[in-house]
């Protein structure tokens, strides 16, 4: 696992999160895990709103742009998906379910955090890595994790790579 603090120059973290916190930025409603089995939390937390900038082998967004700092830094051999998942805040921390994000052998997850906030991603060894503005983390695909909601923010928002 790989953690890597003040990621984005302050210029990009700006316009990142100017763009995706706006009023004008498409958010979709989700469930956060569809395997019922894996749920964790009462079904009536297990939603999300989410962005999907690249899937199904193809940029999904007309804000894929937005993505190039990461794509520079990761120089992916291949992409998976990259979507952004944005949860409400919660009267006490609410823990979604394990999951791995791909079924693909052999890759990459990648997670970004757009703000700080008292939630976090815990792998399935106990492992928390917390919620702070400007992370990136970096660990094997295969690793069963689970997000959170928060409690003391609007929301947490945290934006997932998936790459080869």
């Amino acid at each position: 696992m790989k953690i890597l603090d003040n990621f984005l120059s302050p210029e990009d973290l700006n316009i990142l999160q100017e763009k995706i916190f706006s009023n004008e930025f498409p958010w979709y409603y989700s469930r956060v895990l569809d395997n019922k089995d894996k749920v964790l939390c009462d079904d009536k937390y297990n939603i999300q709103f989410v962005h999907k900038f690249y899937g199904q082998y193809r940029p999904l967004s007309d804000h894929i742009h937005l993505m190039s700092p990461f794509m520079d830094f990761l120089k992916p051999k291949a992409l998976l998906r990259i979507k952004a998942n944005l949860t409400s805040r919660t009267d006490k921390i609410i823990e979604h379910g394990y999951h791995r994000d791909q079924t693909f052998p052999d890759f990459t997850t990648g997670i970004y955090y757009l703000n700080t906030n008292d939630g976090y991603t815990k792998l399935n060894d106990g492992t928390k890595i917390n919620s702070v503005e400007n992370r990136f983390v970096l660990f094997d695909g295969s690793i069963l994790h689970t997000g959170t909601t928060c409690t003391n923010s609007y929301c947490r928002a945290v934006i997932n790579f998936n790459f080869i």
